[in-house]
């Protein structure tokens, strides 16, 4: 168990030994649960260290290997808070967009190009 996690994994998944708690982690882990059944887009900055890239990939792959439909946003120099903020200049236009077109939902013209920052997606 992560350190500076330990006080919101208690709180999630209940005291107790560290065997009952690793064994109510597993039957909450979304791997565990795969295939989820449902579309999945992961936004996540190339510098978060909260939840590496390489953690995301991981689950990723997993998650489409059991046939869920994926995709991965990858925020340029992006810090863990700044993937999730729609609204967010960074990272902002490039979530919308990503998500948008990950449901085939076309956007007005022009409509997430101010403040667009570079992104790429992984395979769907």
């Amino acid at each position: 168990m992560v350190p500076r996690y330990s006080d919101a994994i208690n709180q999630l998944f209940g005291s107790g030994t560290p065997e009952q708690i690793a064994a109510r982690m597993k039957e909450g882990s979304p791997v565990e649960l795969l295939p989820l059944g449902v579309p999945q887009v992961f936004v996540n900055g190339t510098k978060d260290t909260s939840v590496p890239l390489e953690v995301v990939e991981e689950f990723a792959a997993k998650a489409k290997a059991a046939g869920d439909k994926t995709a991965i946003v990858r925020i340029a120099e992006g810090q863990h808070f700044e993937s999730v903020d729609p609204a967010n200049p960074i990272a902002g236009a490039a979530i919308q967009r990503s998500i948008l077109d990950f449901l085939g939902v076309n956007a007005p013209r022009g409509a997430h190009e101010a403040g667009a920052c570079p992104a790429s997606r992984a395979s769907r």
